[in-house]
Formats: structure tokens, C-alpha cells, sequence
């Protein structure tokens, strides 16, 4: 959410199982990082993967829709 000020942060809870939960444990010693650094950057790589694949569908569909009404017009 964004404020005057730029952006807050948000409290977010999440349960992961223990195996999840030691791996993150592996992963912020081999990247030097704190367990909820890992998940923010995972979340954020995700919601933008996810926005990009939106962004390319909505192009497909303009173009389709783009070629449905030149064959109507024609």
C-alpha cells in the first residue's frame, strides 16, 4: 500500500511445514540472508513473473481481438 511517504511495510504471517522451514534455514546461511528476506524476494520474483505472464496474455488478446474486427470491417 502506498502512503505520502512511499511505500509501508506490512506484517504478513505464513505457516510452512518443517521441511520448508529447513530449507530456508539452509538457504540464509549459504546466501547470508534473514529467512524473511528470502520469502520477500520470493513473493516479489513471483508477483512479477505473474504480471509479466498477464502482460503477454493481454497482448495475445489484443491482437486476436485486433484481427477479429479487421476481419469484421473487411
Amino acid at each position: 500500500m502506498k502512503t505520502n511517504s512511499g511505500f509501508r511495510n506490512v506484517r504478513l504471517q505464513i505457516f510452512v511445514s518443517d521441511d520448508i522451514d529447513n530449507k530456508l534455514d539452509d538457504l540464509s546461511e549459504i546466501m547470508g540472508m534473514h529467512k524473511n528476506e528470502i520469502i520477500r524476494v520470493a513473493i516479489a520474483n513471483y508477483l512479477f513473473g505473474m504480471s509479466e505472464s498477464v502482460n503477454i496474455v493481454r497482448d495475445i488478446a489484443k491482437k486476436e481481438i485486433q484481427k477479429e474486427l479487421e476481419k469484421v470491417e473487411n
